[in-house]
């Protein structure tokens, strides 16, 4: 039973959506993740890992900044949870993750992160010209329109 759960892992992941609605863009971060050829270089909602008690609203407010330097508000469910089975450093992960539309506050531009290479914002057009991660594809289909 041990071997089994280390091989195999769960967790819960909070991303923040936030859009500029006059110019209908979507806020991404392009991962730095050096040994991992799946996620490095690719595009992704900013977000992360939930941490304990807090809830994914939280999270995903919280995220954004520490991945951006955008402060946002208002964090508005978008849909149901997004799930994915990934393999991540030879171990079987179930992903579950929640999405929040966020009104942009205020903020700059902030690349300290260490896991973040690059921060963008982009229209619908844009998206399906870059390598992005699940779920911005889905997020985008559906709110940039």
């Amino acid at each position: 039973m041990k071997e089994a759960f280390r091989k195999e892992m769960r967790f819960l992941v909070s991303n923040g959506a936030v859009i500029k609605e006059e110019e209908k863009e979507l806020l991404l971060v392009r991962r730095k993740s050096e040994g991992d050829e799946k996620l490095h270089g690719r595009w992704e909602l900013p977000g992360g890992r939930i941490d304990f008690g807090e809830n994914p609203e939280e999270t995903a407010v919280r995220e954004v900044n520490e991945e951006t330097g955008y402060e946002v508000s208002n964090p508005e469910l978008f849909r149901d949870v997004f799930s994915y089975l990934l393999e991540y450093e030879k171990k079987r992960i179930h992903v579950l993750i929640t999405v929040y539309l966020c009104r942009l506050e205020g903020g700059e531009k902030d690349l300290s992160d260490q896991k973040i290479s690059d921060i963008g914002w982009f229209t619908d057009e844009e998206l399906k010209k870059i390598d992005t991660i699940p779920p911005a594809e889905d997020v985008a289909k559906n709110i940039l329109k």
